[in-house]
């Protein structure tokens, strides 16, 4: 019964500073380009929904990091 978001934000953020963001496709997906090897924070929302962080997301050079999903709750 889970149902993708679109055009739900994605922000990443390292030490609180944004560094980059962009809205998920019509099956929820999304990509974050060009984020340079670090932890980040990732935060997720969408009208309607409570916003939903992931903490601790690393991403290292040269490789595509994958499996960040979050599940948004109707709010």
């Amino acid at each position: 019964s889970d149902q993708p978001i679109a055009d739900a934000s994605v922000t990443a953020y390292q030490d609180d500073v944004e560094i980059t963001s962009t809205s998920s496709d019509e099956d929820g997906g999304y990509m974050l380009v060009g984020l340079p090897p670090g932890t980040y924070r990732v935060e997720f929302s969408a009208p309607g929904y409570a916003d939903t962080e992931i903490l601790d997301v690393s991403v290292s050079a040269g490789h595509t990091t994958t499996d960040v999903d979050a599940v948004l709750a109707a709010e």
